[in-house]
C-alpha cells in the first residue's frame, strides 16, 4: 500500500465539481488576512457544514440521488487545484 501526505480536512480537490468542491473553489480565491476574506472563509466554513448535512438527508432518501449529475474535473485541474492547496501557507476552512 501507498502512503498518502495527510492533510487537513477539506483541502484536496476530489476531482469532481459538487457543492463542497465549488465552495474550495471560492476559499482558493479568498487566501489574504484581509478582514472580508476572513469573513468569507467563515462563511464557506458554515456553507459547507450545511452542503455536508443536506447531501446527508438526501442520501438518507434516495443512495444514488447524486449519481452522475456532478462533472469530473480534467487532471491538469485537479492537480493545480491540490498543488494550492497542500501549500504550507494555504488558509483552509475550519
Amino acid at each position: 500500500m501507498g502512503s498518502r501526505k495527510k492533510t487537513p480536512a477539506g483541502r484536496r480537490s476530489i476531482g469532481k465539481t459538487t457543492i463542497c468542491e465549488t465552495l474550495r473553489m471560492v476559499c482558493d480565491l479568498c487566501q489574504t488576512d484581509s478582514d472580508k476574506d476572513v469573513k468569507i472563509r467563515k462563511l464557506l466554513s458554515e456553507a459547507t457544514l450545511f452542503a455536508k448535512k443536506m447531501n446527508a438527508k438526501m442520501t438518507e432518501y434516495k443512495r444514488d440521488y447524486d449519481k452522475d449529475w456532478w462533472v469530473r474535473l480534467p487532471k491538469e485541474e485537479k492537480k493545480r487545484l491540490n498543488k494550492i492547496r497542500l501549500d504550507a501557507g494555504y488558509k483552509c476552512l475550519e
